[in-house]
């Protein structure tokens, strides 16, 4: 599990910086730079916050954090990626997406 790489990819993808994503997730951003290095393994509450920044739903961001070894359905994590790309504002809607697929 890398959920350093998903915190990262999706906050780029929202064009946020570290600084910006700690602001609105209460955080420090060197805690940030850590989650995102791998140094630091964020708690549920952590992510369910940082999650809610970049509007996007925790089960997304564990799936972009999986890794080849952390489950057998490979495509999981591209399918995650198609569904973040297309994610509107408010992500209430992709829950529907993932179980019409």
């Amino acid at each position: 599990m890398n959920i350093g790489r998903a915190v990262r990819e999706v906050r780029g993808l929202r064009n946020l910086t570290q600084r910006e994503l700690a602001f609105g997730a209460d955080l420090d951003p060197s805690y940030v730079s850590l989650i995102e290095s791998g140094r630091r393994m964020p708690s549920l509450e952590v992510l369910s916050r940082i999650a809610d920044v970049v509007s996007v739903p925790i089960y997304i961001m564990v799936l972009l954090g999986c890794e080849d070894h952390d489950y057998t359905l490979r495509g999981d994590r591209e399918r995650a990626r198609t569904l973040l790309r297309n994610l509107p504002a408010g992500h209430e809607a992709s829950v529907g997406l993932l179980r019409a697929s």
